[in-house]
């Protein structure tokens, strides 16, 4: 029953209004992609996400299977346009035709799909809105941001995981929004931005039904709560400190991915890294970053011997990381190795150090997931056998002593848990790329915005040397402080401080992410007793469950 002053549900739309609702999910789903598509080191228009997501609060679904389409439609468009890139890999690299190609980014886009279609559907299941009537009910402003950032962590972990594009990597490069990550982590950015949008949300709600008792408290409310957003991260900005520093020179090469594993190109590749490192080396670098796999040899393959070839680069007291390829035994491989992908620490007389094998290994890139089912894919994606994994984190000592740093290979920097887990107590996050693949697309973009977001986590510094880019240095707040050209060789040198301490997301991890979990458990598990009508009982009458 409706109270006199809340305006009850209205029936279905018949005829062609019907498909108004699915429209307007496609069309926000259009704009949330084109969003993410940016091609910038931080989005400027970042506050559109709002209203883009207007629509899951705004329009209350008719049914569960309604709902469900609604959302599907916009994780639809949004990953067709915000990951279209994984196409030119395809292409180019995979030598699919364009229409396979295609195929495979609509497949890939409807599983990523699923997440917010469960998160539409589930808002009707959970009660975001008052029975009855379009009001969203105050529960809704704790379970759509927790329910959200659930549905975020899914597409991150299940099937290994692809965690591009969380809501709050839009906020990179805009110091007071994303210094709370300090202690929220991004999830709880994407938190944030939930709650935000169900307060806009219930303004414009309460403003369309003529409440004017109500009407200036509540619209009021998102104004209020981003102002204290702003007032939060300003309180977390730190002055300049005493801490160490160390200088570090980011290399570039800009080697196309075809040329790379040539044979004839080898030691041309070797020589330009070397002729680029003087460069840095001569302005004092003390540790030199060459990108992943830029090493193009088997570091620890027995016949490998490099002391020579790098000692002369290296000054007393300097290091050189760079991504390389080794091997391990490996029983059930036919020739009885399996290769790593791997980032690898030498000292001043050119020895190894220190080495890492990544652990987050990348989907149909380096290994083939659930190999029974996708298996009739290696030819067209050219795996032809697994990598092997890692297991333990990366920690190497720092060129003067006093403490580590953390190796991350491209992908692994989109994982918060993985390069919280990594630097420990370090002081300083390294992140060796090639983003060649996807040529001259949002995705190196993409990447450099959301491994920026480790340094606001952590509070340290971060580094990112790039094949062909995007190579550069972000500060603990996402200030950019040096950046690097795309498909450009470049040389990005700069001292870097070394902040010492943690931050609370670092001692705490994702705890927005389980206390979201544990309320929404919580509530499932009294929602029997407070339910007042039962949980399939139809909204509108006996066939309200229609499509």
């Amino acid at each position: 029953m409706t109270t006199p002053n809340e305006t009850p549900l209205s029936p279905p739309p018949a005829g062609i209004f019907r498909f108004a609702p699915p429209i307007l999910f496609l069309g926000a789903g259009t704009g949330f992609g084109l969003l993410f598509d940016t091609k910038a080191l931080l989005v400027p228009d970042f506050t559109l996400i709002f209203p883009l997501l207007l629509p899951f609060f705004l329009v209350r679904p008719r049914t569960l299977r309604g709902g469900f389409l609604e959302g599907l439609l916009f994780g639809l468009a949004a990953n067709m346009i915000g990951i279209h890139w994984i196409t030119v890999s395809m292409e180019n690299y995979g030598h699919l035709p364009v229409p396979l190609s295609l195929a495979g980014l609509s497949i890939f886009s409807l599983y990523l799909a699923l997440y917010p279609a469960l998160f539409r559907a589930l808002s009707l299941r959970l009660g975001f809105w008052r029975a009855g009537t379009n009001r969203l009910a105050l529960r809704s402003l704790w379970m759509a941001p927790a329910l959200w950032v659930l549905c975020e962590s899914g597409k991150t972990e299940i099937l290994t995981g692809f965690p591009w594009n969380p809501l709050g990597s839009l906020l990179f490069g805009h110091p007071f929004l994303v210094l709370p990550a300090r202690i929220i982590g991004t999830t709880g950015l994407s938190f944030l931005v939930v709650l935000e949008t169900v307060l806009l949300a219930m303004a414009l709600l309460t403003l369309s039904e003529g409440l004017r008792a109500r009407a200036l408290p509540v619209t009021l409310l998102p104004a209020g709560f981003i102002a204290l957003w702003l007032l939060w991260g300003s309180t977390l900005e730190q002055a300049p400190s005493a801490s160490p520093t160390l200088r570090v020179s980011l290399v570039q090469a800009n080697i196309p991915p075809d040329q790379k594993w040539s044979a004839e190109n080898l030691r041309k590749n070797l020589a330009l890294y070397l002729a680029l490192s003087q460069q840095g080396a001569g302005s004092g670098a003390r540790l030199l970053v060459w990108p992943e796999t830029a090493l193009p040899a088997l570091y620890n393959s027995p016949g490998t011997h490099l002391a020579s070839t790098l000692s002369p680069l290296l000054s007393p007291g300097s290091f050189l990381l760079t991504g390389a390829i080794g091997e391990k035994p490996d029983a059930s491989s036919p020739i009885g190795l399996s290769f790593t992908n791997a980032a690898v620490l030498y000292g001043p007389d050119g020895t190894l150090r220190a080495d890492y094998t990544k652990r987050h290994l990348v989907p149909f890139g380096e290994f083939l997931p659930l190999p029974a089912l996708f298996g009739w894919l290696r030819p067209m994606l050219g795996v032809s056998g697994d990598m092997a994994r890692g297991a333990l984190p990366g920690r190497f000592p720092l060129p003067e002593g006093g403490g580590t740093f953390s190796p991350l290979i491209c992908y692994e920097a989109l994982y918060p848990s993985l390069s919280r887990e990594d630097l420990g107590n370090g002081h300083l996050l390294a992140v060796i790329s090639d983003d060649a693949w996807f040529g001259d697309t949002s995705a190196p973009w993409q990447l450099f915005r959301e491994s920026g977001m480790r340094a606001a986590e952590n509070g340290v510094y971060l580094v990112r040397a790039a094949n062909t880019g995007l190579s550069g240095i972000v500060a603990p707040d996402t200030t950019v402080l040096r950046s690097g050209p795309l498909f450009r060789k470049a040389v990005i040198t700069e001292t870097t401080p070394l902040p010492v301490g943690q931050t609370f997301y670092r001692e705490h991890g994702e705890w927005v992410l389980r206390l979201s979990l544990s309320g929404l458990l919580f509530f499932l598990a009294l929602s029997p007793l407070l339910e007042k009508r039962p949980p399939d009982a139809p909204l509108y009458g006996p066939d309200s469950s229609a499509g």
